[in-house]
């Protein structure tokens, strides 16, 4: 083409009016790239030797991006960048598809590129499309500097890295209000936005950086109240949780109780005026939407709790709010949980008597309304472990015996003939009653009782017992008893945490006897993901106990 005096054409511009050629470079692209990542790894992402790997892929999105339109790219790199990142590639991730893709002009209207798509009825290339796939790469810009904040300083100690994870946290909201500038149905990238901050402000709440993530998360909780799609009940339960946030980042703060206080009103009222809105629609509410308002009313009014002195300075006004605001099970165990979130240490691994009037004053209350619960379910669960020994010593008698009964026929002289010439058979011996095996104990005493057996079972529960310990196992799932043990272990309350843990001990046993046995790591496998936080908690709080010279937890006596 030089030769002859013409401008070469660009490779996007003649493959840009042949669609068919432009999928055959993208699933070339795709092929190369799944072959070129195979053997990228987190653990080798920061190697040195892993460089020409990641120039490779890097080269094959350059050579991608030369051969077919912005949009067309722009949409696949977005792809390969969120694989990437999945496989701890970070940085790689960041520079060879996120930042490509986010530095593209997406949003500028004026760019031929756009004009000449636009002219070629090609798909994907809208104004809306333009712009979801600027805010994908610019949250998964963000996403990656924190994950590669995270690698080099795990607990933010340094003072450059709380400045990069403040710009990350800008960054997010950010690209969260273009989606919200955008159409309304890019609602869905403004509620991720809203899951990406949470994440970023989780990390630094967790390190001691509480102030710098409440702005944040109140932007946040903003853009789920005013977005038109996201202000609805569906919404509800995670615009509490992130309120919830607000107020737990007050608390590490300290003397905040009036911004939180005035927070919380003004999230209420959102719901209230959202309840208003709904009351206005002729079709009657549905069950669901209903269970929705019902539960984002008593976490709204445990938060509220947390701050009004007048009703959490006294254990029996706790207990009265808590009667109050409890309308299914699980529900008590939840408000107490969240007034004892108050004080930040205890969000750590170390005890001490709450100082705060309304934390101890709920802590007493937790402590007289959790000794009935304890008392009901350890009741249940004693009976249902006595029930199964009983079972299992049965099953062994009855092994032994057909075992003896085996080596006999095999060893024995042949059969006796009977006094009418007939000689005894196997059957006679089955229609026999089953003999225990001998006893080996030596004799009792004329003052001895007689040994129980071991294959009785225990009797029937009272039928007020069962419905006792059933009710218990409702109000305090598996997820709220980790909770509350470890408040009670850093708030110094030993006799409920005794409690607590001598009761997590019987439901994981009961639990793991109810899958069928198996060694630790199929125990593991099988228990879900609230009994194994369970197990790790009593663990390792009674290990912190013990160490530090507190009562002894004596382990469970061997079933007979």
């Amino acid at each position: 083409a030089r030769e002859r005096g013409r401008r070469p054409t660009p490779h996007r511009e003649r493959l840009g009016s042949d669609m068919g050629e432009v999928a055959v470079a993208v699933d070339a692209f795709r092929e190369q790239f799944d072959a070129g990542i195979a053997s990228l790894t987190p653990d080798i992402a920061t190697l040195a030797t892993t460089w020409k790997r990641q120039q490779r892929v890097n080269e094959l999105c350059d050579r991608l991006c030369a051969l077919v339109p912005a949009h067309v790219w722009c949409d696949a790199l977005l792809d390969a960048g969120e694989r990437l990142f999945e496989r701890g590639q970070h940085e790689l991730a960041r520079r060879a598809c996120f930042a490509r893709v986010a530095g593209a002009n997406l949003l500028d209207d004026s760019d031929e590129r756009w004009k000449r798509a636009k002219e070629d009825r090609a798909r994907g290339v809208g104004p809306t499309d333009r712009r979801r796939m600027h805010v994908l790469a610019l949250f998964g810009r963000a996403r990656c500097d924190g994950a590669m904040d995270a690698a080099d300083d795990p607990h933010v100690r340094h003072p450059q890295t709380l400045e990069r994870a403040k710009r990350a946290l800008a960054n997010l909201r950010e690209a969260t209000q273009e989606a919200y500038r955008g159409d309304e149905s890019l609602y869905w990238l403004v509620h991720n936005g809203t899951v990406h901050i949470h994440a970023a402000c989780e990390r630094l709440m967790r390190n001691g950086h509480s102030r710098h993530a409440i702005e944040s998360l109140m932007f946040a909780v903003a853009c789920l109240e005013s977005h038109i799609l996201l202000a609805v009940p569906r919404y509800l339960d995670w615009r509490v949780t992130l309120a919830s946030e607000v107020c737990a980042c007050y608390d590490d703060v300290g003397d905040c109780d009036a911004h939180a206080r005035a927070f919380i009103a003004k999230c209420v009222e959102h719901v209230d005026d959202l309840k208003r809105l709904e009351a206005l629609d002729p079709v009657p509410q549905t069950l669901e939407i209903q269970t929705l308002y019902e539960r984002a009313d008593r976490r709204f009014r445990a938060l509220n709790a947390r701050y009004d002195e007048t009703s959490t300075t006294d254990a029996s006004a706790v207990t009265a709010e808590m009667e109050a605001t409890a309308n299914a099970p699980g529900d008590k165990a939840r408000f107490l949980s969240a007034l004892l979130a108050m004080e930040p240490d205890a969000r750590t691994v170390r005890h001490a008597p709450p100082t705060n009037p309304a934390v101890k004053a709920a802590m007493e209350a937790t402590t007289e309304w959790l000794a009935p619960l304890v008392r009901s379910m350890t009741v249940g669960l004693e009976h249902a472990r006595a029930v199964r020994i009983a079972a299992d010593a049965l099953r062994e008698r009855r092994a032994a015996q057909a075992e003896a009964g085996v080596s006999g026929r095999e060893t024995g002289a042949e059969p006796a003939a009977r006094d009418d010439g007939s000689v005894a058979n196997d059957d006679d011996e089955e229609e026999k009653p089953d003999k225990a095996p001998p006893d080996e104990s030596p004799p009792a005493g004329e003052g001895d009782a007689p040994r129980p057996d071991p294959t009785e079972p225990p009797p029937d529960l009272e039928p007020e017992a069962k419905e006792a310990y059933e009710a218990a196992v409702a109000e305090l799932p598996l997820s709220l008893h980790d909770a509350l043990m470890r408040r009670a272990f850093c708030y110094q309350s030993w006799e409920t945490f005794k409690g607590l843990h001598d009761l997590a001990t019987l439901r994981l046993v009961e639990m793991g006897a109810s899958l069928g046995g198996g060694d630790g790591n199929e125990k593991e496998e099988s228990y879900d993901a609230d009994a194994l936080a369970l197990a790790h908690a009593a663990a390792v709080l009674k290990a912190v106990r013990v160490l530090e010279g507190g009562e002894e937890f004596p382990e469970p006596e061997p079933e007979p």
